[in-house]
């Protein structure tokens, strides 16, 4: 797999423009800051395995933490250009992206992420949270609803669906969850991934996947893991989902940073204990677990 992407490096704002002519309000969109073009290139599938699951977790009506995501990662798409405009106040051509499409995007991203955590942790009666049989026309069928809008997704009125419905038994959740998987990712992935040879030093040629934008690529991530392409585990820091191997399965338990994160904040509670401040004290001023304080302290 190979795919870069690159994010300006004095970031992106928000603006209320009239994206057309024909618009009757303005809309809220994300558009680069004005300055000098340098931007940072990086390659998510290589660099970030685990964006994916940061991504899923984000508040889709934040537009704080929206920014602060496509600040570091860069935006979803590579967004429609409009031309300078007056009305606007535009001076030059621009790349908008509008906020709409991240909190939909954001939204079925996080209802897929967490049916395949309830499925990957075998918590399915949690899948009942989003999965729901009723009764339609004397038959019993199921659909997906998302706790973040009203969306339904494979409802039963849809006659291409119908066949399908009828293979699964009355109130489970498993086959469901996994259906509706396979239905998603298969319709975000549809005709934004690319195949190609591409070759080395000696011009041997090597096959490669190739999103062709960051949504694809936090998409083909989602993939990866849902097949088992891809083995996560949650970090035990910070909470988010790590990528391990065969090799590494047992001794990695936290990301790099995250661990020089709890070594410092292991130092700090060893120093705040011999300042003479309790467990309690310590637990109150790191906003640690009372319990993880007196661990750390017991190791000590």
């Amino acid at each position: 797999m190979y795919f870069s992407w690159s994010v300006p490096k004095k970031g992106y704002t928000w603006v209320k423009i009239h994206p057309d002519a024909t618009e009757k309000s303005e809309g809220l969109f994300l558009v680069e800051k004005y300055g000098e073009p340098k931007r940072r290139i990086y390659s998510p599938l290589e660099d970030e395995p685990e964006l994916f699951s940061r991504f899923a977790k984000l508040e889709p009506t934040s537009t704080k933490a929206i920014l602060k995501f496509a600040n570091k990662y860069g935006n979803l798409t590579k967004g429609n250009l409009i031309v300078p405009d007056s009305h606007n106040k535009i001076e030059k051509p621009i790349n908008i992206e509008p906020f709409k499409l991240w909190c939909n995007e954001i939204s079925e991203f996080a209802l897929t992420y967490r049916i395949w955590r309830c499925l990957e942790e075998q918590r399915f009666e949690d899948l009942g949270l989003y999965i729901r049989w009723d009764k339609i026309d004397g038959t019993d069928v199921f659909y997906v609803i998302s706790p973040f809008s009203n969306s339904r997704y494979l409802t039963a009125n849809n006659p291409q669906s119908e066949a399908i419905f009828n293979t699964f038994t009355q109130n489970d959740l498993i086959a469901p969850a996994k259906f509706f998987l396979q239905t998603i990712l298969s319709r975000k992935l549809k005709g934004g991934i690319s195949l190609m040879p591409l070759e080395d030093s000696s011009w041997n040629l090597y096959p490669y996947i190739m999103p062709d934008n960051l949504l694809r690529a936090l998409w083909l991530q989602m993939y990866l893991a849902v097949t088992g392409e891809k083995t996560f585990i949650q970090c035990e820091w910070c909470g988010y989902l790590l990528e391990v191997t065969e090799k590494t399965r047992i001794t990695r338990k936290y990301h790099d940073n995250c661990r020089m994160a709890m070594w410092r904040q292991k130092k700090n509670v060893v120093n705040l204990s011999e300042q003479g401040k309790t467990i309690d004290e310590i637990a109150a001023e790191t906003k640690l677990p009372r319990e993880k304080v007196a661990e750390w302290l017991e190791e000590n």
